[in-house]
């Protein structure tokens, strides 16, 4: 098939492009490269520098006819989106508009969009399950509500295919400092280096922690399963910051000797209401089956493996982390 993705060279859009080329497909590329780099592009997938908002969007998907649209181009930071709303807005919604038109006028079989556990905000229900009504707390989360919104009217009005899949907190190979996965790079960074892990509040905010090849995995069994669903991609397992670090100190120090008191300083003044919006567990729906090399009770975290790849990422870019 042709598949567009946007975003596709940042963090998950990436690794999405690598499976999707490995499984035959015809890969089309849209990034502006505002937060992806051109060193996570494949060379057999097509890129093209835009941004999604361009007038010129429709006249790409007139003359490449995509069948499938994945959707992974967005302002993902919550505090931007409290710093400058109109911003998160116009990316995450007018863009998609631009992308809804493009693909309602060429006949696009399906959109798979990449929305968040944000939408749920503070909501305390534990598990968080698809069928609670969203009540975002932060306008990242809200954009992504409002997404959903358009996606199901577009279905609604021009029988436009598609599949939401709520993520948790993505880590992986790849990944940077931003995004709510992005805490496990900054710890990992720090014990690669010997510094101090830094966490802000008390430490016992929990999130649901998901390997970026899960959420992969998903994305391409989306494919051909889930039209017209939402669903929660997570481990419907909670992880708190204080457990995480102790695994990923512990995973180090079986190498390096480091003493754990040494490597955590808290600082409690900070206020942590943003980091705990995607904080829940998230239970998935049974509507879509994918493979979950990575997933994990609360007892049995692979933290070496993460531990590794985090420590990796920026060093294997095309390939598999080597073995510690």
């Amino acid at each position: 098939m042709k598949i567009l993705i946007t975003g596709g060279a940042g963090f998950i859009g990436s690794h999405l492009s690598d499976a999707l080329l490995a499984a035959g497909h015809e890969i089309t590329i849209i990034d502006d490269l505002s937060s992806g780099t051109k060193d996570f592009l494949p060379e057999e997938a097509e890129f093209l520098e835009m941004d999604i908002r361009d007038e010129k969007l429709t006249d790409i998907f007139k003359e490449r006819h995509f069948d499938i649209v994945y959707h992974e181009a967005a302002q993902t930071m919550v505090p931007a989106s409290i710093d400058n709303p109109y911003l998160d807005a116009d990316i995450n919604i007018s863009g998609m508009l631009r992308v809804l038109e493009a693909a309602r006028k060429t006949d696009v079989q399906k959109i798979i969009f990449s929305s968040s556990a944000a939408v749920y905000g503070d909501n305390p229900a534990l598990p968080l399950t698809e069928n609670l009504i969203p009540a975002p707390s932060s306008f990242y989360g809200l954009t992504k509500w409002m997404t959903e919104k358009y996606l199901a009217l577009y279905h609604k009005i021009y029988e436009l295919s598609y599949t939401v899949l709520r993520y948790s907190n993505v880590y992986g190979p790849r990944q940077g400092a931003d995004g709510e996965g992005g805490v496990i790079y900054i710890f990992a960074k720090s014990l690669a280096e010997n510094k101090p892990i830094t966490i802000f509040g008390d430490g016992r905010q929990t999130r649901d922690f998901i390997s970026v090849h899960d959420v992969i995995s998903a994305n391409l069994a989306a494919l051909h399963q889930a039209d017209g669903e939402i669903i929660n991609i997570s481990t419907e397992t909670e992880l708190s910051l204080n457990d995480l670090v102790a695994e990923m100190i512990a995973a180090h120090s079986q190498a390096t000797s480091i003493a754990l008191a040494s490597l955590i300083k808290k600082r409690r003044h900070c206020c942590i209401g943003l980091l705990q919006e995607t904080s829940k567990t998230v239970l998935p729906k049974r509507f879509i089956s994918f493979r979950t090399d990575f997933k994990r009770s609360k007892k049995a975290f692979p933290l070496m493996r993460l531990y590794r790849e985090m420590l990796f990422c920026k060093l294997a870019i095309r390939g598999t982390p080597p073995k510690l």
